[in-house]
């Protein structure tokens, strides 16, 4: 009986956790939108500007106003554990990571024409890039 009882504690036990492990599935998740939102963002700015100085400006300051809210959530999915969100989760985020992250980056493949020209703008979109890479590394 005792026995019984114990394993159906471990089994209760094991559900809890288990369904306690996905709860950060959603943060997980809204955050990513979030990230990848903003990605589009900055590079929609660069891309349709006619000047890109002053695009990769806008694309800078839409990433600085964003930073402060996004940056500590970026750390937490960053130190999420396995058993904290569903494997498909996991997944995603790391989609969503890749995707944002060569979405800006390749910013610089885009403009390599004019950066070799303008060290300023250059100088303005590593910054950019840097920046971002930094925020999708939650660091």
């Amino acid at each position: 009986m005792i026995a019984r009882t114990a394993s159906l504690y471990t089994l209760l036990f094991a559900l809890v956790l288990a369904l306690g492990g996905c709860k950060k599935d959603d943060f997980a998740r809204e955050t990513m939108a979030e990230l990848q939102k903003l990605a589009d963002d900055i590079a929609t700015s660069v891309e349709d500007a006619e000047d890109k100085k002053a695009g990769v400006a806008a694309g800078q300051k839409l990433l600085d106003d964003k930073k402060g809210e996004l940056l500590p959530k970026m750390k937490e999915v960053m130190e999420l554990r396995g058993f904290q969100v569903s494997e498909e989760v996991a997944a995603e985020v790391n989609k969503v990571r890749m995707d944002a992250g060569m979405k800006v980056a390749s910013l610089e493949l885009s403009l390599v024409g004019q950066t070799a020209q303008d060290p300023e703008l250059e100088k303005a979109l590593d910054k950019l890039t840097t920046d971002f890479t930094n925020l999708v590394d939650g660091t």
